[in-house]
């Protein structure tokens, strides 16, 4: 399936399936936008988001370093209150909106992905030590940034229902909608199972620490 064998190794601490999973929820997503591109080109000129891949991607072995990309995976921000969102029994997301849910973990200028080959080593103080720490890190943003993503679809397609007149979009649309939220059950899942660390990136200074979720951990943080 291509990508870096170290990195895909990493990932398997988040699940055993992660790998497959990734490329599995990528044909997915391809299938959602080659829909709307369709449905777009019905009703005017077809989409062609090429002048919006300006972005440089991963330049780590196993990746497509010359191919530039549409979204920015190398200093990301993640918003992790979707983890508490639905674990907090006092408060509610749908009747209370601007309530500020607490953050899983502080994710700010972080990457989900390798930059180069010189994330691919360091010191390893916990298991598996064959992977670095920092590398772990990464590996765990991706998995949380998965879940952030992904929740936004489960209210993107709902909305995007509410504004077509043409049946068959309607089906679409509201066939879309629940595989969005399957995809978001699934990340949020496999991102409980990160492990305690702390990292501090070498290229950007950034600290990000992930807590063990799965023990010992209030109502609102613990992991399913």
């Amino acid at each position: 399936m291509g990508g870096n064998p170290l990195y895909t190794e990493v990932l398997k601490i988040l699940d055993g399936d992660m790998d497959q999973y990734i490329h599995d929820n990528i044909d997915d997503e391809i299938s959602h936008f080659q829909f709307i591109t369709l449905m777009v080109s019905k009703r005017a000129s077809a989409v062609n988001l090429d002048k919006f891949r300006t972005l440089p991607g991963s330049q780590a072995t196993g990746a497509d370093k010359s191919k530039k990309r549409l979204p920015n995976l190398l200093n990301l921000n993640v918003d992790t209150s979707f983890w508490s969102r639905y674990r907090i029994d006092n408060e509610n997301p749908d009747l209370d909106p601007n309530f500020k849910f607490p953050q899983a973990v502080v994710i700010k200028n972080r990457t989900a992905i390798p930059r180069n080959d010189d994330d691919l080593v360091g010191p390893a103080t916990i298991a598996p030590f064959d992977v670095p720490d920092h590398l772990k890190a990464i590996a765990f943003t991706a998995g949380f940034h998965f879940a952030f993503i992904e929740v936004g679809g489960t209210s993107l397609y709902p909305s995007l229902a509410q504004r077509v007149s043409r049946p068959e979009v309607l089906r679409i649309l509201l066939s879309i909608g629940p595989t969005e939220t399957a995809h978001f059950q699934s990340w949020q899942d496999q991102a409980g199972n990160a492990l305690a660390l702390t990292d501090v990136n070498p290229m950007t200074g950034s600290t990000v620490t992930f807590n063990d979720l799965t023990t010992g951990q209030p109502e609102s943080l613990q992991s399913n």
